[in-house]
């Protein structure tokens, strides 16, 4: 799941304790589906492969990418995306 840099996660909303902030359990849900795509990787010929890309190139919740790719499917609700290529940002160092 990708979702618009607008959104704040709920790390970043003072006071809040969201231990999984990466979902955007905070944000409302008409305000989540107009900002959140679903990205999937598939193989050269169109299959989903079923993998974690979490550690794949720093990958992490809540990192910072740029996804090219094509529209798999849109129905109003989801925007799903077939991706041909991720970016990750490197994070922000501290």
């Amino acid at each position: 799941m990708i979702a618009d840099m607008k959104l704040v996660p709920c790390n970043k909303r003072p006071g809040d304790t969201c231990e999984t902030p990466w979902d955007f359990c905070c944000v409302a849900n008409d305000e989540k589906a107009a900002n959140i795509a679903i990205v999937q990787v598939v193989d050269e010929k169109g299959k989903l492969i079923k993998s974690t890309l979490k550690g794949v190139n720093g990958l992490d919740h809540l990192s910072v990418v740029v996804v090219k790719g094509k529209v798999a499917k849109t129905d109003g609700a989801n925007l799903i995306v077939n991706a041909t290529g991720i970016y990750v940002e490197p994070p922000e160092k501290k």
